[in-house]
């Protein structure tokens, strides 16, 4: 068994990633950036490598708030009591 990162990171980047590719909106919005993407990187022509550096960087620091603002969710989870009537 992996350690709590490594649960993390599935949660956000597998599990999260799953579901969201059955949202319609989600898909949508996936394919205009990335057809918007490929345009970039045609008119930056040989010099299109600039947009893949500043893709890898804003995806890495999403990343990165991603596993922060998952933490909170764990965090707050663990600080707000259940809400749930008890059943005995």
């Amino acid at each position: 068994m992996g350690n709590i990162e490594d649960s993390i990171e599935e949660r956000i980047f597998t599990t999260a990633f799953e579901e969201a590719r059955k949202d319609p909106e989600y898909v949508a919005l996936l394919d205009e950036t990335i057809y918007y993407g490929q345009r970039i990187m045609k008119l930056l022509g040989p010099e299109n490598s600039l947009f893949l550096k500043y893709q890898r960087s804003t995806c890495l620091a999403k990343s990165i708030r991603l596993k922060g603002v998952y933490q909170l969710g764990v965090d707050d989870g663990l600080i707000v009591p259940n809400k749930m009537p008890n059943k005995t």
